[in-house]
């Protein structure tokens, strides 16, 4: 499955650090998992956890020092074991508008 929050977590560093910026590496933390049976032929699951990325700090030669405040997400997963564990669906929200791994963000 394709995410977009995914892929924005690997661009976007990687624009930032080939324009000469850097960053302090934040804390991530996992909590609350809840983990639900769908079905049992296929095993499939759905998967939510909390995910908060700690506060750090940058720096940018355009705009020098910054500082991102810490964030948390609900992270849903749909997951099928089939010949190997395959991750079906992925969602990223706020945790005040979370929902079940619905699809592709």
């Amino acid at each position: 499955a394709d995410c977009e929050s995914c892929k924005r977590m690997i661009e976007t560093p990687t624009a930032f650090y080939e324009k000469g910026g850097w960053s302090e590496m934040p804390e991530i933390t996992i909590d609350n998992p809840r983990i639900r049976l769908l079905s049992e032929t296929p095993l499939q699951y759905n998967v939510e956890l909390e995910m908060t990325r700690g506060a750090y700090e940058y720096f940018t030669e355009e705009n020098g020092n910054g500082h991102v405040e810490p964030e948390t997400l609900t992270m849903g997963f749909a997951v099928t074991r089939r010949e190997s564990w395959e991750i079906d669906a992925i969602q990223a929200s706020k945790p005040e508008t979370s929902s079940s791994a619905r699809g592709n963000e």
